[in-house]
């Protein structure tokens, strides 16, 4: 090989590990981009949604904690109250979600159906209830993940962190529709 030949053939070289560096700089400035982006979009949602899932469970203990102790109708009905305006709150802040957080529809879904659901734990199905409040925490724990990860990364959930989110919504369904067939 001539000293011509290989001048021209490390200059190929050199631009083609010029374009492949240019071409990896442009795909990574883009997803820098778009994480950020979807953090932004994120930033506007997360503290009420954040906010209402907690307050969702903690209402749902109460209430619960009300039914176990026979805690009176007042105060029953104020922690009602209450929970109307959480379950109203999580229904608003689901569809402006629900494109960022692609995947996690039905765990917000089933989750603002959970203080109406544990409210008819009441009589002699009081203590199934305990059960049924698990199920409801773990799907908190689950959804706060899901959101936690979405965020950090910078981009939707996973079909994997999705998938976990509603097979854990459906547990909490089935939890749900089983205590409702006890006699």
């Amino acid at each position: 090989m001539s000293d011509s030949s290989a001048t021209l053939a490390a200059a190929a070289f050199a631009a083609v590990v010029s374009l492949v560096n240019l071409l990896v700089t442009a795909l990574a400035g883009r997803k820098a981009e778009a994480r950020a982006a979807h953090r932004e979009i994120l930033n506007d949602h997360l503290p009420e949604l954040a906010d209402s899932l907690a307050q969702a469970i903690a209402i749902s203990h109460e209430l619960h904690q009300i039914a176990v102790n026979d805690g009176g109708a007042q105060r029953r009905s104020n922690w009602l109250e209450r929970a109307a305006v959480v379950v109203k709150d999580l229904k608003a802040q689901r569809p402006r979600v629900r494109y960022q957080l692609w995947g996690l529809d039905e765990g917000l879904r089933t989750m603002a159906r959970v203080p109406d659901w544990i409210n008819r734990y009441v009589g002699d199905h009081v203590a199934l209830g305990h059960d049924f409040l698990e199920e409801a925490d773990r799907l908190g724990e689950v959804l706060d993940d899901a959101i936690r990860r979405s965020y950090q990364q910078g981009r939707p959930p996973t079909k994997r962190s999705a998938r976990h989110v509603q097979r854990q919504a459906a547990r909490v369904r089935a939890a749900w529709e089983s205590h409702q067939r006890v006699p």
